[in-house]
């Protein structure tokens, strides 16, 4: 039921009247400018988490994408939301937009010029991840960082906050002082805005 409240996201397929989209899920913090991101071909994106879940490599990452929205694929994605269903919920797994967007695009890994770097959907605790694996050197190289699961920065609360660090120094195990330094960012930030 979690992943079910992601399939809003194929509505902005259907959104014609727009040249083109750069999606953001709203649990992202941008840490750079990206507005580049609008001169890149449709269903540009990452396949974050890869390096470590090799199974993951080359599966799309739909927490940022490029769209070119039009009206004969968002209703091929409508067409895909059944197969999709079945095929995952067959093998008890989740199902949200992502899956139905890999359905519709079974080739995308095979598309390597529509490969963004994680450094543009960075996952909680992946920056350690990338550091250790030689991506990135600081985390001022990360471009997007996205804050997946239920526990978010701004949410109140100090069992939140227990629960992020922990994900940070579970998932990164070493050089987790870079997913650190962009949540001490995030919150400096907020402080200087008063927010």
């Amino acid at each position: 039921s979690y992943w079910n409240n992601t399939l809003f996201k194929i509505k902005i397929f259907s959104l014609v009247n727009l040249e083109k989209i750069v999606f953001l899920d709203t649990d992202m913090i941008i840490l750079q400018n990206i507005d580049h991101l609008f001169e890149y071909p449709h269903m540009s994106a990452s396949d974050s988490g890869a390096i470590l879940f090799p199974e993951w490599k080359g599966g799309i990452n739909s927490g940022l994408m490029v769209v070119k929205p039009e009206k004969s694929v968002y209703e091929g994605l409508l067409s895909c939301i059944e197969r999709a269903y079945e095929k995952r919920t067959k093998n008890n797994l989740g199902f949200g937009d992502q899956d139905i967007i890999k359905e519709f695009y079974p080739n995308w890994s095979k598309e390597e010029h529509l490969h963004l770097p994680e450094t543009y959907n960075t996952m909680l605790g992946y920056g350690g991840i990338l550091k250790k694996a030689n991506i990135i050197k600081s985390w001022k190289e990360i471009k997007v960082y996205h804050y997946t699961g239920s526990e978010k920065p701004w949410n109140k609360g100090i069992k939140n906050h227990i629960i992020i660090f922990l994900k940070i120094l579970k998932r990164a195990k070493v050089h987790s002082n870079i997913d650190l330094h962009i949540y001490k960012h995030y919150k400096k930030t907020m402080a200087k805005l008063k927010i």
